[in-house]
Formats: C-alpha cells, structure tokens, sequence
C-alpha cells in the first residue's frame, strides 16, 4: 500500500533504492530531485497494479542533475522513483500532485 497521492519526499543514498510508492489519483504531477549525485541517475516509475514490474516512466523522467520535469499519470497506477548506475551521496526525491488536481 502506497501514499494516497500526497508528497513523497525520501533521501536516496544507495544504489537502486527506491522510495516508498505513491498510490496516484490521476491527473498532473512533478518530479523533483536534488542533491549530491556522484553520477547517479534517479528515475521516475510507474506500475499499473501491485502484481506487476515497475516500468520507467520514460526519458523525461530521468534525471541526472538537480531537476524537475512535470509528467501526466492516469488513476490507479502505483508511482516511485529509484536511484540506479551510480551510487548517490545524498540525493532527495520527491513527486508532487498539482495543486490544480488535489
């Protein structure tokens, strides 16, 4: 069971770590990440259902650097992000629901 479509805000800080998972509602959201990468790459991704693999949520999801990229979700699905490649020192990860879809 995931977070009902709050805030996640989790620090990553090993290899392929991920957050808690996001139970979203649907509609229009942010993902941000910033901290200190040591060339980590931290990914936005998505599942449809608890029996199935998390995918990437595509390459604007992928972040390597300080960033936010904006991203569209249908209802029902289950949203986390991970670190992977590298091994972060101390990357925080958050996905945000637009205020416009509270």
């Amino acid at each position: 069971m995931g977070l009902n479509n709050g805030v996640l805000e989790h620090i990553l800080d090993s290899s392929v770590e991920a957050t808690s998972i996001v139970d979203w509602s649907g509609g229009e959201g942010m993902f941000i990440a910033e901290g200190t990468w040591n060339g980590a790459t931290v990914t936005l991704q998505v599942r449809t259902t608890p029996a199935r693999s998390f995918v990437s949520m595509g390459s604007t999801g992928v972040l390597t650097e300080d960033g936010a990229v904006a991203f569209v979700a249908p209802a029902g699905v289950q949203l986390r992000a991970i670190a992977s490649v590298a091994v972060p020192t101390d990357v925080a990860a958050s996905i945000l629901k637009n205020p416009r879809h509270l």
